[in-house]
């Protein structure tokens, strides 16, 4: 997981995502799994996905599932206003937010719809966004993250040996983010 971000929510008052949130937090808890600790992974000790790296005040090992789902429910999806977009695109910026940090995920989307790459999501991007083909902007957005994980395996080749499982992942987000813009569904 990339980007420190604060939780804001106490676990007293917890109250579970949205539906189309929580689909997407699902998707991202199947990709993470659980507990890992790679010497290898420049992520560092990680729960669902999770990293110490980025929360160094949690408890890595004896993080909760419900914990992590307020994490990335306050942390990745509304920080990224992915309720804002459209959501296949919120899926996708979501999971990109998570694995490769929001920035990126907030530019990219931006340099594809054409907006000023400022890394904030507002009124610009949204209705920019909202003009342009999903199913298109998915595919871009998509080619976009596999060279971002192509220059990090050239920086840092120790990296190779996870290059696989990351195609899989976007490609898997791609999937579960086009069959949504067939979908008709309210938004959170």
């Amino acid at each position: 997981m990339n980007k420190k971000q604060n939780s804001s929510q106490s676990a007293n008052t917890y109250t579970p995502p949205p539906p189309i949130a929580m689909q997407a937090i699902v998707h991202v808890l199947n990709a993470e799994g659980g507990y890992v600790n790679n010497p290898n992974d420049l992520g560092g000790e990680t729960s669902f996905g999770i990293s110490k790296r980025w929360y160094p005040h949690l408890d890595i090992f004896n993080l909760t599932l419900t914990k992590a789902v307020e994490i990335y429910y306050q942390d990745y999806w509304l920080k990224n206003k992915c309720h804002l977009l459209p959501p296949s695109i919120a899926t996708m910026v979501f999971d990109t937010s998570v694995n490769q940090g929001g920035s990126f995920a907030r530019k990219t989307l931006q340099m594809l719809v054409g907006v000023k790459q400022d890394g904030f999501i507002g009124r610009k991007t949204i209705a920019a966004t909202s003009l342009t083909s999903a199913n298109l902007l998915l595919i871009d957005y998509t080619k976009c993250r596999a060279q971002r994980y192509s220059e990090l395996v050239k920086k840092s080749p120790s990296q190779i040996m996870f290059l696989s499982g990351w195609l899989n992942r976007i490609f898997n987000v791609l999937s579960a983010a086009q069959f949504l813009v067939t979908e008709v569904k309210p938004h959170d």
